[in-house]
């Protein structure tokens, strides 16, 4: 089957987006046929999902361990949260369990894909499917796997709950089931004012969580989920582990204590992965170093000294870890040479400040490589201009495998520097050149 033209695409793609579309409020750019990714590219995104399932593996091993030498591992990762959280990560019923969609954000640079973060309750799990199948029946070679999400998360009969947060990722979601079930059916959509009785009732099933562990606005409901997983008697996904959700361990893997014991656990093949991928970072911890020691690769004593950093120099970026509101989307990120000097040192006192409870961590800064963005304007006409893009693969981790279920570009002006859904952004499914 040929690809479609043009015209026959945007008229398809109009005609099959559901009414109310699939975020809430939000619009994007489409485009005439899918992101083209290299072959060697492919074979990266392949290889990225199960390294980063063994990343976790590891990190969990780490978290847990009684190795003296590894206490401060926990230690940082542990700041700022709950008692009852903390307690549930040690729950038997939890333990080893991974998340069921996981989800890195890459940037395409000019030497490889670099990560920014991993999601393990991701949205866009509904827009994968729905992009995937639209231009896959338009005759286009898309990447993605032998069942779509939807499937499995009707073959598994998955309950999905809501913060009032994520209910924007709802409508994709209503779609997903809906094609996956034949519109049959009744599915279980829970919005955030769910009660302890209805989280009772959902004992022995599984429940995709689209709430963050550090929202504020858990309600009964959310608790008792949680609750009910330290117990054993349902399955959440991602599970109920904050630890598997901060940026720091990024930092972590570049620590040099820990960094051959990465190596060590991973295995050759893995860690030779994650070294291409994960950028060199700092956990922005205000303790002060030992005389002698530097801070490995800026060679500073004291995080003060950057503050005098030249704008050159300033190629780096402050993130909040991730139990925090501001830790997804573009929320949380400063970066140093699009600040003034001022801007720079306030952002850098303010991330020392909020270490005890908000752990932030500092990264090199990976520059995006231009890229062609084609799309449909307003007018239905295709016009092409350079872009930046961000590359989001959704992994299905099954047995501790992870199966490629599609990858979803989003391609954006080339004066974006935090790469996200926005208006003028435009988001594609991807195909193997």
């Amino acid at each position: 089957m040929n690809p479609a033209s043009p015209d026959l695409v945007l008229r398809t793609l109009e005609a099959r987006l559901p009414a109310e579309g699939l975020f809430r409020g939000k619009t994007w750019r489409a485009g005439p046929e899918p992101f083209a990714l290299t072959s060697a590219q492919v074979a990266e995104l392949r290889r990225i999902g199960p390294a980063l399932v063994r990343f976790l593996e590891v990190a969990e091993d780490f978290y847990q361990s009684r190795d003296p030498a590894l206490a401060f591992f926990r230690s940082v990762l542990d700041r700022g949260k709950p008692e009852g959280l903390l307690r549930l990560h040690d729950a038997e019923a939890v333990r080893g369990q991974l998340p069921m969609v996981l989800r890195p954000d890459l940037l395409w640079t000019g030497d490889g894909f670099r990560i920014t973060e991993i999601d393990g309750v991701p949205g866009g799990i509904g827009m994968i499917d729905f992009l995937n199948v639209v231009y896959g029946e338009l005759g286009f070679e898309v990447l993605r796997g032998r069942r779509l999400f939807g499937e499995v998360f009707v073959e598994r009969d998955l309950a999905v709950v809501f913060s009032r947060e994520a209910a924007d990722y709802r409508p994709e979601t209503e779609w997903m089931l809906r094609h996956a079930s034949g519109g049959s059916g009744e599915r279980t959509l829970l919005e955030s004012d769910l009660t302890a009785a209805e989280a009772g009732a959902l004992a022995g099933r599984e429940v995709y969580r689209f709430f963050e562990l550090w929202d504020e606005e858990l309600g009964p409901g959310a608790r008792r989920l949680l609750e009910m997983a330290g117990e054993g008697h349902l399955i959440l996904t991602g599970p109920p582990k904050a630890f598997f959700e901060e940026k720091l361990l990024l930092a972590l893997y570049r620590d040099p204590f820990l960094h051959p014991r990465w190596q060590e656990a991973l295995g050759a093949a893995h860690a030779a992965t994650l070294d291409r991928l994960i950028p060199f970072g700092w956990v922005l911890d205000p303790e002060p170093l030992p005389w002698h020691a530097v801070y490995p690769g800026l060679e500073n004593r004291e995080w003060n000294e950057l503050k005098g950093y030249s704008r050159e120099q300033r190629r780096l970026v402050i993130k909040v870890s991730g139990f925090s509101q501001n830790a997804w989307g573009s929320r949380g990120v400063h970066v140093g040479h699009d600040l003034s000097k001022a801007e720079w040192a306030r952002c850098l006192d303010d991330a020392l400040a909020s270490f005890p409870v908000n752990p932030h961590i500092l990264q090199d800064f990976a520059a995006s490589a231009p890229v062609p963005n084609r799309y449909f304007s307003e007018g239905g006409r295709v016009l092409e201009e350079p872009g930046v893009v961000r590359l989001s693969p959704y992994y299905l981790v099954e047995e501790g495998n992870a199966g490629l279920q599609g990858v979803l570009a989003v391609v954006c002006p080339p004066d974006k520097k935090k790469i996200h859904g926005m208006t003028e952004a435009t988001i594609l499914p991807c195909r193997e050149e």
